[in-house]
């Protein structure tokens, strides 16, 4: 039984899914009331997250634990438009006791994942389809603490995990009817067509040997 003074009360395991609750300290009086939780005095359940308004319980509230996804090139650029963005999935043991989700986004993550990632549990990250011009991203495994932030191949990533992707580009060179490179110069440069549906809408665009992973990278 609870006696009049102060005490702590620290969570040391959520359901799964969820945050560890931050830990609290409350005042019992002389009449076996709580009174104040973390300094302040006892608020109606609406006001407070922790302790009802009849004055003897705790309404303690977890977080569910979320992610988040960021997009980006080498440089550290977003990379994402509303007509061209990644899809991953994340495959590992989830609190409903699936064991992938699917049609992920930089978007939807939130709502995807959200109440599913277990503490402690491995989970790996793979991007099905990349932006526009850029290839896949590389394969990226993580765990939860529980504190709801990430261990990325042993480094704290708080909650967000960056997936940067390399742009997709091509080179070309010019070589003689004997198989021999032909050196090119500023003002002998063999001048090409490609054409296609790019990235920027267009349909067609014209390069050299010189700039051709330039013009096609942007």
């Amino acid at each position: 039984l609870l006696t009049q003074g102060q005490y702590r009360i620290l969570e040391t395991k959520a359901p799964e899914g969820y945050e560890l609750a931050a830990k609290f300290t409350f005042k019992v009086d002389q009449y076996g009331m709580i009174n104040h939780i973390n300094g302040k005095k006892v608020a109606p359940i609406q006001d407070s997250d922790y302790v009802g308004s009849d004055h003897d319980q705790f309404i303690v509230r977890d977080k569910p634990i979320t992610i988040q996804l960021e997009k980006q090139d080498l440089e550290g650029h977003a990379i994402e438009t509303d007509n061209s963005y990644a899809i991953f999935k994340v495959s590992g043991t989830f609190a409903d006791g699936a064991t992938e989700i699917t049609d992920i986004t930089t978007a939807n993550v939130h709502d995807k994942l959200k109440g599913l990632l277990v503490v402690g549990n491995q989970y790996t990250l793979t991007e099905t389809k990349a932006p526009d011009g850029y290839k896949l991203g590389d394969v990226i495994i993580f765990t939860v603490q529980d504190d709801g932030t990430i261990v990325i191949n042993n480094q704290n990533s708080n909650d967000k995990i960056v997936v940067k992707d390399q742009p997709i580009t091509i080179n070309l060179k010019k070589y003689d009817s004997h198989q021999n490179p032909i050196e090119e110069t500023q003002l002998g440069y063999a001048q090409f067509k490609v054409t296609g549906t790019f990235s920027d809408g267009t349909e067609e665009k014209t390069v050299t040997s010189a700039n051709i992973s330039t013009v096609l990278n942007t």
